[in-house]
């Protein structure tokens, strides 16, 4: 028999989220809800926790942001997405359009023009989207060469990562499928504490931290066109993400 998701917590303690990774832990097989993706586990987690699935801006746990890594993959984890504010007469269809990659989709079938690109910091001006993020009271910049296509005030960046990353817990899975199933197991868990706005900055500067942007038109120039916008976020390895904090504890 399928294990049965928890109840929503009365307590988002670390004793609580312990006590149910535990009992997960347990059962050799915990089935994906939903069809097979990259995000299907994490959030099949979270539901297993008794979470649902979490799109808020805030941390998942209480204090404490969770995030599912699968076991003997280097992938990125992706930490928090972020909302441009668009300069210049753009906006994210008029981006895509300028700089994005027209392809047939084999996956749709149909004709679209697709951006998904990993950006990096630059401090120079560059003949491609770059980021620049150059003094402390300035906002993060989306750029190409010396055109500015949109911003992020620095205070809005600030309060998304503080809501997200007061503390981290790194839970690693392994997958698993079992009579055609999809499913996964909880191997460890890890706690991240103590990290700074000033360090986030300062691993986005080394290009060691990256951003990533996915934006798609579907059948563009015809009467079915369609924009699929699915978002710009801040992504890092696991080797990455550990620099973030100074302290780590093993809780699993």
């Amino acid at each position: 028999m399928d294990f049965q998701p928890f109840s929503t917590p009365n307590t988002f303690s670390l004793e609580e989220l312990q006590n149910r990774l535990n009992n997960l832990k347990k059962h050799k097989f915990l089935p994906i809800f939903g069809k097979k993706r990259d995000s299907a586990i994490g959030e099949s987690l979270e539901i297993y926790l008794g979470l649902g699935k979490n799109i808020s801006r805030s941390s998942d746990w209480g204090q404490y942001e969770l995030k599912t890594i699968t076991e003997g993959s280097n992938n990125k984890i992706s930490l928090f997405n972020v909302r441009w504010k668009y300069q210049n007469n753009y906006n994210a269809k008029k981006l895509i359009c300028e700089h994005g990659k027209p392809h047939h989709s084999k996956h749709l079938g149909i004709p679209v023009i697709r951006i998904d690109w990993e950006i990096f910091h630059s401090v120079r001006p560059l003949n491609k989207l770059y980021i620049k993020f150059p003094l402390e009271d300035e906002s993060l910049t989306l750029n190409f060469g010396e055109k500015l296509i949109a911003i992020i005030n620095r205070d809005n960046l600030k309060k998304w990562f503080r809501d997200k990353f007061k503390n981290l817990v790194l839970i690693r899975v392994r997958p698993l499928k079992i009579n055609d199933r999809h499913g996964f197991i909880i191997k460890t868990a890890i706690l991240l504490e103590n990290t700074s706005f000033q360090n986030f900055i300062k691993l986005i500067r080394s290009n060691l931290i990256k951003l990533t942007f996915k934006l798609m038109l579907i059948q563009p120039n015809t009467p079915n066109e369609k924009f699929n916008n699915r978002g710009s976020g801040f992504r890092a390895t696991e080797s990455i993400l550990l620099k973030l904090y100074e302290s780590q504890k093993r809780i699993l």
